[in-house]
């Protein structure tokens, strides 16, 4: 965000996040019923469904639900890297902070 830009408002980012928890149903069950229509066609057996969806997990390298590398940050004043998402450095306090 531009540090010119105001920060929005507390009512826009409820009404964001509501439009995102909209979609997010609508897609979990959108692709419930692929899940489900898969199955029951026999086109692909419920383990080897979740087998498939465990396989997908882990290309990120961690069995969390999640298909989602580590994102990894280095400071542009102390050169320190970190994974995750920070706003600022842990080790020099600077909010230089880029992903990698």
């Amino acid at each position: 965000m531009d540090r010119s830009t105001p920060p929005p408002s507390p009512e826009e980012l409820e009404s964001r996040l509501q439009s995102v928890d909209t979609r997010l149903e609508q897609v979990t069950m959108r692709l419930e019923a692929l899940c489900e229509l898969l199955v029951a066609s026999g086109a692909v057996g419920q383990a080897e469904l979740l087998e498939k969806l465990r396989e997908i997990d882990l290309r990120d390298g961690i069995e969390d639900g999640r298909n989602v590398a580590p994102q990894v940050q280095v400071c542009g004043k102390c050169g320190r890297t970190r994974v995750g998402e920070h706003r600022f450095c842990a080790h020099c306090g600077s909010d230089a902070l880029q992903t990698l």
